[in-house]
């Protein structure tokens, strides 16, 4: 039976390396069906797409079996589309092809045991044809943050390829991967997992020179039960660092404290840490941001939160690494725009707005709070909106006690929003029977009523993991505008 999964359509148009069609059964340990096609010899594939709507011709159509569909059914309707090759677990008879049809039009029919793994195989190809620094990121919060910030500063020096949004598991991966070309010279790909052995599957494709870990936290504890087995399931990321590679860890985690370089070398970066390879000191969060300094270098980034600190700091490791000034690194940092609902600071109706909704586990909320206390002066009244933290397991009570107790130390006044919220609320009251607040069971509810609780001068952070959608509050607050 077929593991549920969920898949993501990457539709960034880019230029691969050069692979010829004639290559393509080879690559994918695939067998040629029929005659291969007059019209593809010493043709170079264009692009790979999982979406049969969105093909052309020089493309090759990989049909994925996903939770709700199956590729192969849609793989007359790709020919139809245009394209060039098709690469298929089922017999051209069974899906109803004509193979003989398929040679005149000028369609490669490729047969395979696993098309995922054809889809892994032709990504690990085409990346072996860039010979350009590649960073891998991973981190149980921040991540994207931090492939972000590397991209944009490598971007002041090198044409940078970056993971988007969303793709950073099994299927989007080999995506992002197979959008390297020859215009490249750099890439940052992020590498999100939920089990042990998840960034294993990809790690052989990505090969890194430079694999950042951010920190080992919360996230993930339902699968994996300890963060003894989330430091093990990120550090697969170290598993192909070879000889004058780098590791780059959070020098202030004490689980990364447990990362020692093999083949490869380790640097270590923070702000607290006496063994550090970059250290952070003057660090200052407000409603402007944050601003550091490292050695006689001073840097801003314009998104609060000491936390973000850290996602800075890890660009500004590889930025000098790879040959950039320090002023071109603030120039990167100065072209960063934060990806959706992160630690995005608006200003709307007087009141300052933290739209940190993309998503939440402890830890980010932890941060988050924090950077709600360092953002906000004495004169501003703090409001929090924290949504449920959703995949927790057997901790998720402890988990909303637990905030609300951090809360009731930081806020003025507490929203919760969802079931597991009730609990966040509890939690505040016992240690501050007095916190002003109120409770929404459903986000809906929330959205319609928390405007009228909130007045100019107010910071709201809203905060919340990304089923309970608190994008909704955002934009309600903002007063329509799109969050």
């Amino acid at each position: 039976m077929r593991a549920n999964v969920k898949i993501l359509i990457l539709r960034i148009r880019r230029n691969m390396n050069p692979i010829k069609f004639e290559k393509l059964p080879e690559i994918v340990d695939g067998r040629l069906v029929g005659i291969f096609p007059e019209q593809l010899k010493n043709r170079n594939i264009k692009d790979v797409s999982i979406d049969s709507r969105n093909v052309k011709s020089g493309t090759v159509y990989i049909p994925i079996v996903g939770e709700k569909n199956d590729g192969h059914d849609f793989i007359q309707s790709a020919v139809d589309n245009g394209a060039s090759a098709v690469i298929s677990e089922r017999t051209a008879e069974r899906l109803g092809l004509d193979v003989e049809e398929l040679e005149k039009r000028g369609v490669l029919f490729v047969r395979v045991e696993s098309a995922k793994d054809a889809l892994k195989k032709l990504a690990g190809w085409n990346r072996s044809l860039s010979e350009i620094p590649v960073i891998a990121v991973t981190g149980s919060s921040g991540k994207t943050t931090t492939k972000d910030l590397i991209a944009s500063v490598l971007g002041r020096k090198y044409t940078t390829l970056k993971t988007p949004e969303n793709f950073n598991n099994e299927y989007g991966i080999p995506q992002t991967l197979l959008s390297l070309g020859p215009d490249d010279e750099a890439a940052v790909i992020e590498m999100g997992m939920d089990h042990v052995h998840d960034i294993d599957q990809s790690i052989e494709l990505v090969r890194p020179q430079i694999a950042v870990i951010t920190n080992i936290g919360t996230a993930h504890l339902e699968h994996l039960g300890s963060k003894e087995n989330i430091l093990l399931a990120k550090s697969e990321i170290l598993n192909t660092l070879t000889r004058d590679q780098f590791a780059l860890v959070n020098g202030d985690d004490r689980y990364l404290d447990r990362v020692a370089g093999g083949p490869f070398e380790v640097r270590r970066f923070g702000i607290d840490s006496d063994m550090l390879d970059l250290k952070a000191r003057d660090c200052v969060s407000d409603t402007r941001g944050v601003r550091f300094t490292v050695g006689t270098d001073s840097y801003a980034l314009s998104i609060p939160g000491i936390h973000n600190v850290y996602n800075a700091l890890a660009a500004v490791w590889v930025g000098l690494r790879l040959g950039l000034t320090p002023e071109q690194i603030q120039e990167g940092f100065d072209d960063y725009s934060p990806s959706a609902h992160r630690m995005n600071l608006i200003e709307a109706n007087g009141m300052t707005i933290i739209d940190d909704t993309y998503n939440a586990n402890p830890d980010s909320m932890a941060a988050a709070l924090d950077a709600l206390e360092d953002t906000c002066g004495p004169e501003r009244r703090k409001v929090a909106v924290l949504g449920d933290m959703l995949e927790l397991g057997d901790s998720e009570l402890v988990s909303h006690l637990d905030l609300g107790k951090e809360a009731a130390k930081t806020v003025d006044y507490l929203i919760g929003v969802g079931p597991a919220s009730a609990n966040t609320m509890r939690g505040a009251i016992r240690v501050r029977a007095s916190i002003k607040g109120k409770y929404f069971a459903d986000t809906e509810t929330a959205a319609r009523e928390i405007p009228a609780l909130l007045q100019p001068g107010d910071i709201v952070l809203v905060k919340g993991s990304r089923g309970m959608r608190l994008e909704k509050v955002v934009e309600a607050v903002a007063g329509g505008e799109p969050a």
